[in-house]
């Protein structure tokens, strides 16, 4: 009998938790928007990058056959409402992969999508 209760209770624990966790799923997807406060997504940011430099992620080179991508510098955090972008290619030494190396950044105003030019005053 008390195998026939603790499998029970086992059982409801389980059910319970699976509960719980669907529901703070729900939830964390919510939150993911609702943290941006109405600011572009990596995946938007990446793109308008894409956009800035004529390069698709993921691509090829047509020079050096290099592989291009682009990774998040800077994120959007509470005090930041802007992302860096980097530009990088995979340097291949002797045919093999080596390391990547950033050719460039751009910033992207993650309110508007807008780029960011950086001056330098004289």
């Amino acid at each position: 009998m008390k195998k026939i209760v603790s499998l029970l209770a086992l059982a409801l624990c389980f059910c319970l938790l699976l509960a719980g966790c669907g529901g703070k799923a729900g939830d964390g997807d919510n939150a993911a928007t609702t943290t941006t406060r109405g600011l572009i997504s990596e995946e938007e940011a990446i793109a308008i990058a894409e956009q800035h430099f004529g390069i698709e992620n993921g691509s090829h080179d047509d020079k050096t056959g290099y592989l291009m991508s682009y990774r998040i510098v800077t994120p959007v955090t509470s005090g930041i409402t802007t992302y860096r972008i980097a530009l990088l290619w995979l340097v291949e030494v002797d045919g093999q992969a080596s390391h990547w190396s950033t050719l460039d950044t751009v910033t992207i105003d993650a309110k508007t999508g807008a780029v960011l030019i950086e001056t330098i005053d004289p």
